[in-house]
Formats: C-alpha cells, structure tokens, sequence
C-alpha cells in the first residue's frame, strides 16, 4: 500500500461516525470477531457484521478511486514530459 493510499485510507477512517470507527478499530487493530465486537459495543451482531461489510466495500471503494487517480497524475505528467 501507497503512502498516498495509507492517508486516504486514514481519512476514511476519521471521517466515520464514532461507532463505525470502533468497528474498523477492533476488527483490525485488537482483531476482536463481529461477535465480541457486538458485545464490547453493546450492538446486535448482525449491525457489526452488515455494517463491518459496508465500511470494508465503501474503503476498497476508496482505495481503488485513490489507485485511479494516481495512474491518471502519472499518465497526465508522462504526457506533459513526451511533449517538452
């Protein structure tokens, strides 16, 4: 993973209500399970599970902009450097 990539992902993070952030946090940092998720944070299992799966497709989505981007700056510049 990019530096650039780390930092959009660190945004995405940020950016999320609080419990979506301990959601991220405990399933990745403290690799708690959806199950011990749900009883740390007091949330069915279910809501940790569907709401872990939205979170994981919403940065893989921002990841992947993030990719899209960069080759576009890189092709953009290659560009501007064949014409000078």
């Amino acid at each position: 993973m990019s530096s650039l990539e780390a930092q959009t992902l660190r945004h995405f993070i940020e950016s999320q209500d609080q419990v979506s952030r301990y959601i991220l946090l405990l399933h990745y940092y403290d690799e708690l399970t959806t199950k011990e998720i749900s009883l740390v944070l007091d949330l069915s299992e279910s809501y940790v599970s569907k709401r872990l799966g939205q979170l994981q497709q919403q940065a893989q989505q921002q990841i992947l902009l993030c990719r899209s981007a960069s080759k576009t700056k890189a092709s953009s510049t290659a560009s501007l450097s064949a014409i000078a």
